[in-house]
């Protein structure tokens, strides 16, 4: 397989994500090293944070559906998906450690992601947020 056939869609995707959507901030928490040898268990939190544009959609239509079966047919809320471009993220989106914080301060857990990568080439991430 050869990476970089899908160069342009990603430039492409770049671009109108930029263009549509609005700057979030991905925070990536992870443990630290224990500051005390004594209490090993105690781990300073680290943080890591990356600027990037996002794209924010409704979920598809059967997805709302089964989340409106799930909470006796009223549509629950709290959900929504990002299209975050890979070109403009150096790191893979991980629901166990990173959170994603909008331009209104508003900040939502990711649930899960979906990666677009034909041939390879990673193009889209798809971020399932939860708030």
């Amino acid at each position: 397989m050869t990476v970089g056939r899908f160069a342009n869609f990603q430039t492409l995707a770049t671009t109108l994500i930029a263009k549509y959507g609005e700057t979030v901030t991905l925070t990536r928490s992870v443990d630290g090293v224990a500051s005390n040898p004594n209490r090993p268990f105690e781990m300073t939190r680290v943080e890591t944070t990356y600027t990037v544009n996002a794209v924010f959609t409704p979920f598809a239509s059967v997805l709302m559906e089964a989340m409106m079966l799930s909470g006796g047919g009223k549509p629950r809320s709290g959900f929504q998906e990002a299209l975050i471009s890979a070109k403009d993220l150096t790191i893979t989106p991980d629901p166990t450690t990173d959170r994603v914080t909008r331009k209104d301060s508003s900040t939502w857990n990711i649930e899960t992601v979906e990666t677009i990568a034909p041939n390879e080439d990673v193009i889209l991430y798809t971020l399932r947020l939860v708030q």
